[in-house]
């Protein structure tokens, strides 16, 4: 049997030479360790059969025949340790964390584990000594080779605690990296899905069944945006709808997330609804109710209109049934600046601070049905105020807000440019102004 040292010189069991004299090392104790040396394969089975009786974990992972050359290892380091009252470096520790991170056993199982070889191999250690001196010196003689061992206690539990560290250290190493192969892998199947692309030789209902996910049954999609990206939100989504009973995944993207969640029918995305607008999103999109897992990349398209379609602050959820206007805008962007342009083309020469003032006013009016006592409370001025900015507005323009056309016109481009706003970076809609008339009101 052959050891390797810290220092890579070989050392045998049978003697050690040259630098390894044991002159330090009382040869009692010494030769107790050699003694456990001669029955490893015996000390390895019975570690490896309480391991499997004291832990689940072991007895359900490897058979005895597979468990017996790890525990081998490891102890053979620990009692040449003692030996040489010094510890070693074995490669036993790492092969251990490999297999066991490889084995999904949990880690405080295995380190566990661990410590109950090593108190097992510290109580053969103990008995041996105390046999040694009742053969050379009586029962109520002295005891060299116990003294001797607790002296060389520290030597054990330190290369427990090295051996632990090691153990540790390729479990987690090993752990990583296969999270991050998990993740990654987790990341192409959610692509697959949402995008209705899945790889070569795979199936849509594969790509589900893979990420644990319904393939059959009515979905929607959500479309989520957030102050600042958080890796951490897809998930307090995931778990916060499974709270309330509904299953979903979802996929990070640069400034937002998409989340397709399996619904029963109109009351589940009525509860979907209510609940994400309690989450801690800017803006959250709905699709409208599908069916059938091919249809995902069209209700992505759907659920991404009715985002950019949301205002913010106003309607943290918006469904695509009401975001039609804000779709067909979104949807010819070039139409939709020229259209705003031409609409607003009169007042280009004003400050930003008066167009935002006056084209949020002409917003609040329609968004309070066209009473402007309702647009003055949004807008905390008094209702002649807004009569003064609307009246100034259709005056700057050549516009009646008493004629259809011209108020279809004047939506469509106060949309417009809400849209292109929001699209570069927050709204910035300005609640106070200098006085506009003489009167300040």
């Amino acid at each position: 049997m052959i050891v390797r040292p810290a220092d890579g010189n070989d050392v045998t069991a049978a003697g050690p030479t040259g630098a390894e004299t044991l002159s330090a090392v009382d040869e009692r104790l010494a030769a107790v360790c050699q003694g456990l040396s001669a029955r490893l394969d015996e000390l390895a089975i019975e570690i490896a059969e309480k391991l499997r009786a004291e832990l689940p974990h072991f007895a359900a992972a490897m058979a005895i025949d597979e468990l017996v050359p790890a525990v081998h290892q490891n102890i053979e380091g620990l009692i040449e340790s003692v030996r040489l009252n010094r510890s070693l470096s074995v490669p036993g520790p790492h092969s251990t964390g490999l297999l066991r991170a490889e084995q999904e056993m949990p880690l405080e199982t295995v380190l566990s584990g661990f410590r109950i070889g090593v108190i097992h191999i510290w109580q053969e250690l103990v008995l041996g000594c105390e046999e040694a001196d009742r053969e050379t010196f009586g029962a109520d003689g002295p005891a060299p080779a116990s003294r001797a061992l607790l002296m060389s206690a520290s030597v054990l539990w330190t290369t427990f605690e090295k051996y632990s560290q090691e153990i540790a250290m390729a479990y987690q190493t090993f752990a990583a990296e296969r999270q991050q192969r998990n993740q990654r892998r987790r990341q192409a199947l959610l692509t697959m899905l949402f995008s209705g692309e899945p790889g070569y030789d795979q199936t849509l209902v594969d790509v589900a069944n893979q990420l644990q996910f319904p393939t059959a049954g009515t979905f929607v999609v959500l479309m989520t945006e957030h102050s600042a990206p958080d890796p951490d939100t897809p998930e307090t989504a995931r778990t916060s709808l499974a709270g309330i009973g509904l299953q979903s995944v979802w996929k990070s993207e640069a400034r937002s997330d998409i989340g397709l969640v399996a619904v029963a029918g109109q009351i589940d995305v009525l509860r979907v609804s209510e609940h994400v607008s309690r989450l801690k999103f800017r803006k959250v999109g709905v699709s409208r109710p599908f069916s059938g897992l091919s249809a995902v990349p069209a209700a992505v398209a759907q659920a991404r209109i009715a985002s950019k379609a949301g205002r913010e602050g106003r309607h943290i959820v918006t469904h695509f049934d009401d975001a039609q206007v804000a779709g067909l805008l979104i949807s010819s962007p070039a139409l939709a600046a020229g259209l705003q342009q031409h609409v607003f083309a009169a007042i280009q020469e004003m400050s930003n601070v008066d167009q935002d003032v006056l084209i949020g006013t002409l917003r609040a009016w329609f968004d309070s049905g066209g009473h402007p006592e309702s647009a003055a409370t949004e807008l905390h001025c008094h209702p002649n105020t807004v009569r003064y900015r609307l009246n100034r507005l259709m005056s700057a323009l050549n516009r009646d807000l008493k004629t259809p056309l011209d108020v279809v016109h004047l939506f469509l481009a106060a949309e417009a440019r809400r849209l292109q706003v929001s699209h570069s970076g927050p709204i910035q809609t300005s609640r106070k102004t200098p006085p506009e008339n003489p009167n300040g009101r």
